[in-house]
């Protein structure tokens, strides 16, 4: 067997919290995880000799809240991605790698405003990702999507994506960032999100972002 994969497991999420939320996401949402054109509009940088990947668009939702609570966490869905080979090592196996990240933005997990005119910042709350092995026979991989779960209201929200490619020897050949801080990069799955800044005036110096209301 020439190819192998190797999946670095989510931080911040349990077990049991991914078993509830993908079986809600299947069962309300009817999402399926799929590699896609890119349709979103996210800001990309890259150097090396990366190859091309496929961006599809994030699904945002909130699950239906049980009865007696009020306000429910949301998730990000992220699809599946397809990374191709850098065509400049082609003779050579490669290893792609993909790494999800969610970003988060909240002036009350700090204990102060921006009002008070205190630096705040985007700041990584979890992540997960994985890495396969191709043939130099093979062009092109389907990497897993992956999922982010109990995102809470009123917190703006961006996903960071990093595709990374090696060879044998462990040399980075190729990287790509892909930071999704658009509308055009998510859909919402339910009229309980939205992207940009909190509407809320209490929110003020909300830098804009994916919210769930």
């Amino acid at each position: 067997m020439d190819d192998q994969r190797q999946t670095l497991e989510p931080t911040g999420t349990t077990g049991r919290a991914r078993a509830v939320v993908l079986a809600a996401v299947a069962a309300v949402a009817g999402l399926v995880l799929v590699a896609s054109a890119p349709v979103g509009a996210a800001t990309v940088s890259a150097w090396g000799v990366p190859g091309d990947v496929g961006q599809p668009a994030a699904l945002a939702f909130r699950l239906t809240p049980p009865a007696g609570v009020r306000y429910v966490p949301g998730a990000i869905a992220m699809p599946d991605r397809i990374m191709r080979e850098s065509n400049k090592y082609r003779s050579s196996r490669q290893k792609l790698c993909v790494l999800y990240a969610v970003e988060a933005w909240d002036d009350e997990l700090f204990g102060h405003s921006s009002d008070y005119g205190v630096g705040i910042d985007w700041h990584v709350q979890t992540t997960t990702g994985s890495c396969v092995w191709i043939s130099a026979k093979a062009n092109r991989a389907v990497l897993p999507g992956t999922w982010f779960a109990d995102l809470i209201w009123h917190t703006s929200y961006r996903v960071r994506v990093a595709y990374a490619w090696y060879l044998p020897n462990g040399r980075q050949i190729g990287y790509r960032s892909a930071l999704l801080d658009s509308a055009a990069d998510y859909q919402c799955n339910t009229t309980n999100c939205l992207f940009g800044p909190n509407p809320e005036s209490q929110w003020e110096g909300d830098p804009g972002g994916l919210h769930f209301t």
